[in-house]
């Protein structure tokens, strides 16, 4: 049955449905109440990334009049992150689709994904821990008040 038959036929299922949505909303959310800037990467890069362990997907761009050009979807958006650092843009965070060729396969994996990656200046491991821990409780409470009608979502962490 194809999702919207399924949604269609089940409302109960709408929640679930938007939970990417509303975790993106809180990720967000949690970053700006933090003073973080939110940049936007490019898709489209015209260099290989730095990280040569990266399998990275190239296409071509084809624009009328001009030879055709390669260009390598992203694999993470760190370059950006870097160069808008030594710009002096300061805290930031960025959320985009990324994509990576040849990993290893399992049932829940992509070629296409969501990343979030941020920077936060003149922070150690323990302040990077303590980022992570929040945003994760941050999330779920935000998850938790959205779904308020459907079964409450856990986090599990190290089963």
């Amino acid at each position: 049955m194809k999702t919207w038959q399924l949604l269609k036929s089940n409302p109960k299922l709408w929640p679930r449905y938007f939970i990417k949505e509303y975790l993106i909303q809180a990720i967000r959310v949690f970053f700006l109440n933090r003073n973080y800037h939110e940049l936007e990467s490019p898709i489209l890069a015209p260099a290989l990334p730095q990280e040569r362990y990266l399998n990275v997907l190239t296409t071509t761009i084809e624009q009328k009049g001009k030879q055709p050009q390669t260009a390598y979807i992203i694999p993470t958006t760190e370059r950006y992150n870097k160069l808008a650092l030594a710009a002096g843009i300061g805290e930031h965070f960025v959320i985009t689709k990324v994509c990576r060729g040849q990993e290893e396969s399992g049932p829940n994996h992509s070629p296409e994904f969501t990343m979030l990656e941020w920077y936060h200046l003149n922070a150690n491991y323990f302040d990077l821990m303590a980022d992570c821990e929040d945003l994760f409780v941050y999330i779920q409470k935000q998850l938790d008040s959205k779904m308020k009608s459907a079964n409450t979502l856990k986090i599990t962490y190290q089963t």
